[in-house]
């Protein structure tokens, strides 16, 4: 049996991933990492410090000189009861503006001391300087009360652990209560030269030190490991306690027998983020959502994202090793529940979970070692052990005296019509069947092996609802027609499932047709289908395994770290073991899942503000605030409640235009979704007013009507002739009116304007983007276009984004080189230069 009986270790799902200077860091060096309550992530750095929210970085400025904080390396972060963000770079401390990310220097108001760690409690920031501690408690003002550090003048860190406030020194822990104007310092926990502690999930009390990793049980530190050069450390959801060294990248503190020990944090072999092992760590954070955040000393941060899906992957361990030998195309289980796996050319292999590869076991055939055989089913029936090859023939064999080899004692060989690739073995009504290409086999046992009986493939497979189900197909005896694929699955709930070169189908049974599941914008092989305990389906393709939930219709994939092989997963190759595992094979041995898991990703937070209000637009800014495989999150939205199904869009950051209506409100709804599939537990919901007032409406209908009444009343009279004589320009003044009223916009050009607001920050949408989204020809778009604007499409998407920007630095809550970025410009000195050219004035005047 497999599982924790014998001890597997399993890998947990795990992406790595750079944040450079391309990303938008100031500096590749990084020193710190915070989350505020919102869920926005804040990096300090050699050169300042941004705000991050999933898609962009926005840098943080000085509110009076734009290059102050460029200049400083910024290495504490805190947060105050006013949502107020304070950093400071050691010589300075600066308080962070929500509402314009601007920062203030505040250092006068602690004697300009210099800051060594700062924190929030019981709702006041607390500022830990040289000698002395300093509080504000009202964050209206920035008056801080000083307390003099009498003894412990070598503090150099302030925690909060539950109700209590630690300050960090070189010789151990002391608690610190603030009683009226004086402070008590209490030392509790000798740790000679310590450098941090953390509390794991597990509320285990952590220590690293310049000798090594320890824990504190009822204040009393134990070292658990001598090692020097570590300083950092965390841990994650899934209770991992990661450290980071000075030069030698990240490791795990495992325990095995007893004793704990440091293990590599991830296999070299499969890590590709450049000087991940030989870097610096200056820092380690997890954030809300699960995911890692590795601070380095000169290559900026490589994020950890962290899923709860375990696996193995088991492979050829020969020295000799040829890439077909990983090719696996049948999969068993014995009857003690061992696991073994048939190969392209590489013969039968053992599947060692401990050792986590796949061992060869040689096949002797006449007294010989048999060399390259294609064994493409195994079947274990007591003590006898049926193969079956491609080419070779079916045999039968049983284990040597040892157990370490096969010896085939009987087989039959192709010929005479008989069956070539034998792809599958089962028992049936009392009869062993073996499935090859023409259809299936019935053996009956005698001694030579040689009374064959061909019967009907379908015949020995379930039936449901009438429909005949096999391996890869489904047939309906009535009309009797066969659908064919890939793979086919039944589901425990009796839904049939059949996975084909474009995608993933579910069975109609009342129609009796295909309905198609959709997986993603593009179709993809699914190349094998199988159902876990708890309902869902994992699917495999070329390109990874996909993991799909039939109730929400969520799609969450996994690319395995590795080679393509190791991905690219082969035609019907999956097994459920007795332990509720499930084995596939791929073109680079075999992935073993533990499918049952629950994620450890929490309810997504988001953030909405409004971009654009009034007037013929309205533009709403979504963030998601789940970075854990971020890649995977999605924003959806619905208007007005017509339909039940949301738009979906499947972006951590979007902008959400909307035309509102002329003569009702509408009502807009969005929520988010996380890489595991869960929603945001509040939905975002409000009114979109209608663009024009209806007593406004109704006033100018009765004030046209005064007016055509006046004017017939002067026709009357015989006026209008000489009204006409006293205003030559008149005639004119109509031509400018028809003039004016074709310029108002069309429906075509309304519908352009929101695709393109729609992907107003994508600096990448291009003309060509927006013929796709208009579903028209280029030709016939841009004589539509230039007859409605008289614009080019190039000129049309610019003059777009700089009327957004315009908005934007009215508003005056963003720098101009965000509001750039913001409205798609990939370079702030370029869109300076054009809106300066639209508008006749530059963006820093215009603001």
């Amino acid at each position: 049996m497999i599982g924790r009986s014998l001890g597997v270790e399993f890998d947990y799902f795990t992406k790595f991933q750079k944040l450079g200077t391309e990303q938008g860091l100031p500096h590749v060096h990084v020193n710190s990492v915070f989350q505020d309550h919102l869920g926005y992530l804040w990096f300090g750095t050699h050169a300042g410090f941004v705000m991050y929210d999933g898609a962009n970085m926005t840098t943080i400025y000085e509110e009076h000189d734009s290059t102050a904080i460029s200049s400083q390396s910024f290495l504490h972060f805190a947060e105050h009861i006013d949502g107020n963000i304070y950093a400071s770079s050691g010589e300075f401390l600066y308080k962070v503006d929500r509402k314009n990310l601007l920062a203030k220097n505040i250092s006068e108001e602690i004697v300009y001391q210099s800051v060594k760690s700062m924190t929030t409690y019981h709702d006041s920031l607390i500022v830990l300087c040289k000698d002395q501690l300093w509080i504000n408690a009202n964050p209206e003002n920035y008056l801080f009360q000083p307390y003099k550090l009498d003894t412990l003048s070598n503090s150099f860190g302030l925690k909060v652990l539950g109700d209590s406030l630690l300050m960090l020194h070189e010789q151990g822990i002391a608690s610190i209560e603030v009683v009226g104007d004086s402070l008590s310092i209490t030392p509790n926990t000798k740790i000679k030269e310590l450098i941090d502690i953390h509390l794991s999930n597990d509320s285990t009390l952590w220590f690293i030190s310049k000798r090594g990793v320890g824990i504190i049980e009822d204040g009393k530190p134990s070292l658990c490991i001598k090692s020097g050069g570590i300083n950092s450390i965390t841990s994650d959801r899934l209770n991992r306690v990661l450290v980071g060294t000075k030069n030698n990248g990240v490791f795990q503190v495992v325990k095995k027998r007893g004793k704990y020990e440091l293990v590599s944090f991830e296999d070299r072999e499969k890590v590709y983020v450049p000087g991940f092992f030989d870097n610096i760590i200056n820092t380690l954070f997890c954030d809300y959502s699960g995911a890692i955040w590795i601070g380095t000393g000169g290559n900026g941060i490589t994020k950890v994202s962290c899923d709860n899906l375990k696996y193995i992957h088991l492979r050829h361990d020969t020295t000799d090793y040829v890439r077909e030998y990983g090719y696996v195309n049948s999969i068993g289980e014995d009857e003690k529940g061992g696991l073994w796996a048939g190969s392209s050319g590489g013969g039968l292999h053992r599947l060692d979970l401990i050792q986590k590869k796949l061992v060869n076991v040689p096949v002797i055939k006449d007294g010989e070692v048999w060399k390259n055989l294609y064994v493409q089913s195994v079947f274990f029936e007591k003590d006898t052990v049926w193969l079956g090859g491609r080419s070779e023939g079916l045999f039968m064999c049983e284990f040597s005296p040892t157990g370490d080899s096969l010896i085939v004692f009987n087989y039959v060989v192709p010929g005479n019509g008989r069956f070539r690739s034998i792809d599958r073995i089962l028992r049936k009504n009392n009869r062993l069947v073996f499935i090859d290409s023409k259809g299936s086999v019935s053996v009956k046992q005698d001694s030579n092996m040689v009374n064959l009986e061909y019967i009907d493939v379908l015949n020995e497979h379930n039936r449901i609802d009438s429909f005949e189900v096999g391996r890869d197909r489904i047939h309906n005896p009535k009309t009797n027609s066969t659908i064919y694929g890939n793979h086919a699955c039944i589901a425990k709930n009796g839904a049939i499932y059949l996975g084909r070169n474009d995608g993933l189908y579910q069975l109609n049974v009342k129609t009796q047709a295909l309905d198609e599941l959709k997986l993603g914008e593009t179709k993809e092989a699914v190349t094998s289908v199988s159902e876990s305990q708890n309902g869902i389906l994992w699917l495999g393709t070329r390109e990874g395994l996909i993991r799909y939930n039939p109730k929400n219709k969520s799609v969450l994939r996994y690319k395995f770290p590795g080679n393509e092989n190791l991905n690219s997963f082969n035609h019907a190759i999956v097994k459920e073991t007795k332990s509720g595992y499930l084995l596939y094979g791929c073109n680079d041995g075999v992935i073993l899942l533990n499918p049952n898991f629950k994620s450890i990703i929490p309810t997504p937070k988001y953030q909405i503000s409004k971009v654009i209000a009034g007037g013929e637009q309205a533009v709403w800014k979504v963030s998601n605030l789940s970075y854990n495989f971020n890649e995977k999150n999605k924003i959806a939205y619905l208007v007005n409640d017509k339909s039940t199904k949301w738009n979906t869009l499947n972006k951590t950051l979007g902008l959400l235009a909307f035309n509102p209506s002329f003569f009702t409100n509408d009502h807009l709804k969005i929520k988010v979704f996380n890489a595991a599939g869960i929603e945001s537990t509040e939905v975002f919901e409000t009114e979109i007013i209608r663009r024009f007032n209806l007593w406004v409406i109704a006033l100018v209908i009765l004030s046209m009507g005064v007016i055509w009444y006046l004017y017939l009343k002067q026709v009357q009279r015989g006026k209008l002739a000489m009204v006409s004589e006293s205003n030559p320009d008149v005639n004119g003044e109509e031509e400018d009116d028809d003039r004016s009223l074709k310029e108002e916009k069309t429906p075509f050009v309304v519908k352009t304007e929101e695709i393109i607001l729609s992907n107003i920050s994508d600096s990448t949408f291009s003309v060509n983007d927006l013929y796709e989204a208009m579903q028209m020809s280029k030709s016939s778009f841009y004589r539509k276009l230039k007859n409605d604007t008289d614009m080019s499409p190039n000129e049309f998407i610019r003059n777009v984004r700089l009327e957004c920007a315009s908005e934007l630095l009215k508003r005056g809550e963003q720098s101009i080189n965000d509001i750039a970025y913001e409205v798609g410009f990939s370079s702030p000195s370029y869109f300076t230069k054009c809106f300066k050219k639209n508008y006749g004035i530059s963006p820093k005047d215009y603001k």
